[in-house]
């Protein structure tokens, strides 16, 4: 059995730290094992055993080892480097990308050196605040285990940076699902309490600078779930105050408190943990101060790095004189900040710093100071009851310092062990009178890892191996890397970056030469830069760089390759110059300066004409003649096609790179990455099928080779979000679902930089913005729509191409991105009030078949192909249902007076094409039929649309019936009125026979407002009804569509449910009280706040107040039931109300809907989003 070690250290001055801050001059400690078995005067009067080495300490001063509570172990190979900078600076050009070029065993040789430098200098213990991926976190956790040392290692948990006032592109964020929630849950289970229980693991959280704040809510509430503590920098330059307002509209504090980040608020069974944030210089002191206190948050002041990096000086006395205890404890920061880890430095200046500053002698005493670098520092760490203090039962954790040391000269003529009566305090001595090289003995956990001033394990010998290593290490990062000039991030030239890095901006890590870099093999694309291993790929490199060099006086192109051409003219140009793989597609350099126009058709021919005469073929004598500023593409003398060249300008500078989108994208790609391609697959897989407008061989083409336009690519994965929690490819990942709304405004932005020079790819991108969900502003969606149609006119999308001098894979794409436009801008038109854009007299596409919509070749081998064809067919079928709607439309919006029965008669022949239209659809894709199959792909959707059209003109046809002067003809009221019922119902049904898996299926955006057109479209009916029972079942109805979609949203969020829930839910749940109903139905219109009936001035009172609350501005107003009143069910509808007809506006009032005017601005659902074009002035998406 091996014996206990027994140390005893005697004869020296002892400051103990403890309660009663006690100092034992002549004294001794006693140590058993890794703890102190006893303390005291002289000498022990015990016995000791055998085996005890007793050491000498005369005119030595033993204090408890010092914490560091904010040290980067692996920055010390960065000492001295990027000198003189500001903090920002310093980080995105120097320090950062620095760091992101260790490998191999770079910080396992830089931790070493930090750990030696602190056993050394005593400190015992310490917290490293940032432990990056490329630091190697597990063999840093070796370097504890090796040196001896009590260490606080923090894994680094990042979001990605995106705050625009900063313009940072940090290029750790390479690293995103290395330093994810997951993996940090994963290191505190298998490293938290190694090494003899001297290593703890911690979380450390990325410093707040434009990441979703229920990003650090989510890893707050992580870290109370598991027990992990967290640091964090925080507030520690004048822009981070900024940031915490202006982005996150709160003080530092107050972000801490609402994330879940402090300890004091645990979520359910959450285990105790600490903070600590580092810096706290900038603070709001009347917010945060108070806040440091309630939350039991401890700041680790870093005076040293504070002022090499002009970050200003921390609030301490503040702290410190709060009426509530603020724990204050000390750091050195990293040694490129403060070119030391030398916590005596540390002691000496916080002691001295404020004095200056506030012109008071008597702030931060030097007991104070060493307080701060021990007891403190344990408090902040949580092990104060092991370490902190010399106190019995405590670990050994201790130095001893030599104040002599120095040539025997140190603190004379005053002796440690002389009497503090008219000596100098001990204290004293240490904080202003020691540094690190004092220190002569460490011991950590009752073991002396420090004696006479070096390592006791290896001694010298071991110390020049650190500093080799260390020197070897560094010098080889600097040889892969330049220092930065202030205006760009430095990069070899010796070794190029490939292709795939060159174009992202990223830097090019390659870890082994015959394979991928670092960026190719996360992202699963070919490297260009295998195969450079040898001297002749070498030498091939190098010239190519020489070559890039002699031609960098060109102007670089500075946009991605469109998806494709926007006009004949650009896909002529293709056919002729396109690279491989597709034909589709074309360079578009940003000096491009002219784009194309269709010409009308009434100039069409003149154009024509002139054409042929300026043709370079016709007019050879002139070779130097003007540009021809015409193109015929159809040359049918009845109906020619021909597009005018017109300038091409952007008004703004550009941002990002110049090109748009790119800014925009870059933030999106580093949030969701590396699971880009799986959100390509979710949006081809599910979305795509019942919506097929993208051409899916050329974007999966183009995709890895990043050819696709950004704006595209940013619409791609914001529509796909909405499928993330689908992907078992994503749940594997343990990622969180980005912050939906924040990437859509990303999205947004992006899209209206493209609008500025648009082509074909905008449209797409608009496409696909107008099928974003979730739901979002009305306004916003109405512009949307009519500009997009408006450029598509422009680029002669309403044109047929069959006939055009265009390739298949061309005319195929015009035609489904114009179908893809008329569903939108018809649908569009009927949920939101406004009328369409589009006539039908006005284009003369034809409709899609397989071969258009890519599926003619399609085997039926397996499901995925036959889901593809299915929502191929679904969709042609939804391009049939969108042209009868559009000849429906007209009925709602003419304001013209139209002959008698004249929209009877229409009524008629529409309600018999959409009778053909049903017959003709497959039996699997007939609504209602017993093949219909309700796992094809879009059949769900087509199916309400169905329905919604013919609830649509039996609504039409009862405000016909009361527009007519035979409107009090009871029999036909009750046969329109039981349509509305039965067209209502039938919406209401269906919706409420879905499963909760059904939910993900493919929706039209516009599926919210057919809910609460059906609600209120039922809710009338009850208001009209001709008796109770047939009342009480249509609110009935209504009440089971509510319930449904409250239990869906409860269930599955499903954001579907909230237009309805939000505008109808609190009405019905009045109406469903049978004697408010009654009361209701009883009262004529305009005195149901009549003092005639207590009942209806009762219920008159509670729903005002409950409109009050629900929405705010719009007024609870009773119109004359002779004046017209729209119907809230149908947008833009118009209805005259006869005399006997209850009046249904309280609906408008209750339920107040976009579509309805003069409500619009009242709304605060739906507010006004085309203020702004641009992303830094843009009013965020209001989801809801």
């Amino acid at each position: 059995m091996a014996t206990d070690s027994s140390i005893l250290l005697h004869s020296a001055t002892i400051l103990t730290l403890n309660t009663a801050r006690e100092i034992l001059r002549n004294g001794y400690i006693h140590i058993t094992s890794n703890k102190i078995t006893s303390i005291g005067k002289n000498y022990p009067s015990t016995p000791l055993p055998a085996h005890t080495q007793i050491i000498d300490c005369k005119n030595k001063i033993i204090i408890p080892g010092l914490i560091n509570t904010h040290a980067h172990l692996v920055q010390s190979l960065l000492r001295g480097l990027a000198e003189d900078l500001p903090l920002h600076n310093w980080l995105c050009d120097a320090i950062w990308p620095l760091e992101t070029v260790y490998a191999d065993d770079d910080g396992y040789n830089a931790a070493r050196l930090t750990i030696a430098e602190m056993l050394k200098t005593g400190t015992t213990c310490f917290l490293d605040p940032m432990l990056t991926y490329r630091a190697g976190f597990e063999r840093v956790c070796d370097v504890v285990g090796e040196m001896g040392v009590r260490g606080c290692l923090g894994k680094l948990v990042k979001f990605t940076e995106t705050n625009r006032q900063l313009s940072i592109t940090d290029p750790r964020d390479k690293d995103l699902i290395a330093m994810s929630i997951p993996a940090l849950v994963e290191a505190h289970a298998q490293h938290h309490g190694s090494h003899e229980n001297r290593l703890h693991v911690w979380a450390a959280a990325g410093t707040p600078r434009g990441a979703p704040k229920s990003a650090f809510q989510e890893l707050g509430d992580a870290c109370s779930e598991h027990g992990i503590s967290i640091t964090m920098h925080c507030a520690e330059a004048p822009r981070d105050l900024e940031i915490y307002r202006d982005t996150y509209g709160c003080s530092p504090m107050e972000f801490v408190k609402e994330t879940h980040l402090c300890c004091s608020q645990p979520i359910g069974s959450g285990k105790p943990r600490k903070l600590v944030l580092a810096h706290m210089v900038n603070l709001d002191l009347e917010k945060d101060i108070p806040l440091l206190s309630s939350t039991q948050t401890t700041v680790a002041h870093n005076p040293s790095s504070n002022l090499k990096l002009a970050s200003g000086i921390a609030p301490v006395p503040s702290m410190l004189a709060h009426e509530e205890y603020v724990n204050v404890a000390l750091g050195t920061d990293g040694a490129p900040c403060a070119n030391h880890y030398d916590m005596f430095q540390e002691m000496h200046l916080a002691a001295i710093l404020h004095k200056g500053v506030h012109n008071d002698a008597s702030l931060i005493p030097a007991e104070t100071a060493l307080e701060m670098a021990t007891i403190n520092g344990a408090r902040a760490l949580g092990l104060e009851d092991e370490v902190g203090s010399l106190e019995v039962g405590k670990k050994a954790d201790m130095v001893v310092l030599d104040p002599y040391g120095r040539g025997n000269i140190g603190i004379a003529p005053w002796s440690p062990n002389d009497d503090n009566v008219d000596g100098v305090s001990p204290v004293t001595t240490v904080v202003h009178g020691c540094t690190g090289r004092d220190v002569d003995m460490t011991v950590v956990d009752g073991r002396i890892v420090v004696m006479n001033g070096q390592l006791v394990d290896g001694g010298r010998a071991k110390e020049m191996d650190i500093i080799g290593k260390a020197q070897l290490a560094a010098r080889d990062n600097n040889a892969n890397s330049s220092m930065p000039s202030p205006s760009r991030p430095y990069r070899s030239h010796k070794f190029p970056a490939c292709d795939f890095c060159r174009r992202r901006k990223s830097r090019c890590t390659q870890e082994l030469l015959n394979q991928s870099c670092t960026e190719c093999m996360m992202h699963q694309v070919p490297c260009s830069r295998i195969g450079l291993n040898s001297e002749a790929s070498l030498a091939t490199t190098a010239e190519r760089s020489r070559k890039r060099r002699r031609l960098s006086g060109r102007k670089p192109a500075t946009r991605r390759q469109p998806l494709f051409p926007s006009t004949p003219a650009e896909a002529s140009a293709a056919v002729e110059n396109a690279p491989p793989p597709s034909p589709l597609f074309t360079t578009h350099n940003a000096s491009k300066t002219q784009s194309t126009h269709i010409v009308g058709p009434a100039m069409a021919r003149d154009a024509q004409v002139l054409e042929r005469y300026m043709s370079p073929t016709y007019n050879t004598a002139a070779p130097s003649a003007r540009q021809n500023p015409y193109s015929v593409y159809s040359h049918d003398p009845q109906n020619p096609v021909v597009y005018m060249k017109v300038p091409r300008h952007r008004n703004i500078a550009p941002s990002g790179n110049g090109t748009a989108g790119f800014r925009q994208f870059e933030v999106m790609e580093k949030i969701v990455q590396p699971l880009g391609p799986e959100l390509c697959r979710l949006y081809f897989d599910n979305v795509h099928p019942p919506f097929p407008v993208l051409d899916e061989k050329a974007i999966l083409e183009a995709y890895p080779q990043e050819g696709l336009p950004y704006t595209l690519v940013c619409e791609i994965y914001a529509v796909s979000l909405l499928l993330w929690r689908t992907s078992t490819t994503i749940s594997a990942s343990g990622r969180p679902t980005p912050d939906v709304r924040y990437m859509w405004n990303l999205a947004v932005s992006a899209m209206n930089d493209d609008f500025i020079a648009p082509d074909l790819s905008t449209v797409l991108s608009c496409i696909l913005d107008l099928l974003g969900r979730p739901t979002t502003s009305i306004t916003y969606n109405a512009v949307n729509v009519g500009r997009v149609v408006s450029l598509a006119q422009s680029l002669g999308l309403n044109r047929n191409p069959l006939n055009w001098d265009l390739a298949a894979r061309q005319k195929n794409l015009r035609i489904r991105t114009w179908w893809g436009i008329l569903i939108h801008d018809q649908w569009a038109s009927l949920s939101h009030g406004t009328p369409p854009h589009i006539h039908h007299s006005q284009w003369d596409v034809p409709l899609p078949d397989s071969e258009i919509l890519g599926v003619g070749s399609i085997t039926y081998e397996d499901p995925a192909s036959v889901f593809r064809v299915q929502g191929a067919l679904s969709f042609t079928a939804l391009c049939q249902l969108t042209v009868i709607l559009g000849e429906i439309l007209p009925l709602i919006y003419a304001l013209q007076p139209q002959a008698s029965g004249h929209a009877f008669r229409a009524l008629r022949r529409h309600e018999t094409a959409l009778d053909e239209w049903e017959e003709k659809l497959p039996t699997w894709l007939r609504p209602g039929g017993a093949s219909f199959d309700r796992r094809a792909a879009g059949a769900l959707n087509l199916q309400l649309c169905y329905l919604v059209i013919k609830m649509c003109l039996w609504r039409i046809g009862l405000l016909e019936f009361h527009s007519l002067d035979a409107s009090d003809d009871r029999d036909d009221k009750m046969y329109y009125q039981s349509k509305c019922q039965k067209a209502a119902r039938a919406v209401i049904e269906f919706v409420t026979s879905l499963e909760i898996q059904e939910l993900n299926s493919f929706w039209l955006p516009y599926t919210t407002y057919h809910f609460t057109s059906a609600t209120t479209l039922i809710l009338r009916c009850a208001l009209e009804a001709e008796n109770s029972e047939t009342a009480q079942e249509c609110v009935s109805s209504a009440k089971s569509l509510i319930d449904f979609l409250r239990k869906m949203k409860d269930e599955a969020n499903w954001d579907l449910a909230d237009t309805c829930l939000n505008h109808c839910e609190a009405v019905v749940e009045n109406l469903s009280d049978r004697h408010n109903l009654a009361t209701w139905r009883s009262n004529p219109p305009g005195n149901q706040n009549s003092s005639g009936g207590e009942c209806g001035g009762k219920f008159f009172a509670r729903r005002n107040n409950q409109h009050s609350q629900g929405q705010a501005g719009a007024a609870f107003s009773h119109i004359s039931h002779n004046s017209p009143i729209p119907d809230p069910g149908i947008a833009g509808g118009r209805e005259g109300v006869s005399t006997g007809v209850i009046n249904p506006a309280f609906l408008q009032d209750v339920m107040t809907f976009g579509s309805m005017p003069g409500t619009m601005a009242d709304n605060t659902v739906f507010s006004d989003m085309v203020q702004m074009p641009y992303m830094e002035g843009y009013p965020y998406r209001n989801f809801y």
